[in-house]
């Protein structure tokens, strides 16, 4: 039991630790894997109520990842791959705010990657 205990002690501060540093999915990770390990605890408990904020923290980081490596790849001019991000971040992020902005963008990123050379 106490090193039950203390495995548990040791996952929440990891988790908290993650947390802190803005660490979505390695706190996200964290704690399901507390959820899955502990499911009676008190602590567990309240995390639980913690992972539909947890879970949408890593998708918004997700989506700013893809929106950071669209904005690169388009600033050393391969479109062609850029436009194959922005539409795989449309199609799995499509009410985001970032897709939004991406749909009117679409156009012009499609004729970049037409062109020759790309």
């Amino acid at each position: 039991e106490r090193a039950t205990a203390e495995e548990r002690a040791r996952l929440m501060s990891q988790a908290q630790d993650a947390t802190n540093r803005r660490d979505w999915p390695r706190a996200l990770e964290l704690v399901e894997t507390l959820v899955s390990r502990f499911p009676g605890s008190a602590e567990v408990r309240e995390l639980r109520q913690q992972l539909p904020t947890l879970q949408a923290n890593v998708e918004i980081h997700k989506r700013q990842e893809l929106e950071a490596a669209i904005r690169e790849l388009v600033r050393t001019q391969r479109y062609t791959e850029a436009l194959r991000i922005a539409n795989e971040l449309i199609e799995r992020y499509p009410q985001s705010p970032q897709a939004a902005v991406l749909r009117d963008q679409l156009p012009r990123l499609r004729a970049r990657a037409a062109q020759p050379g790309e």
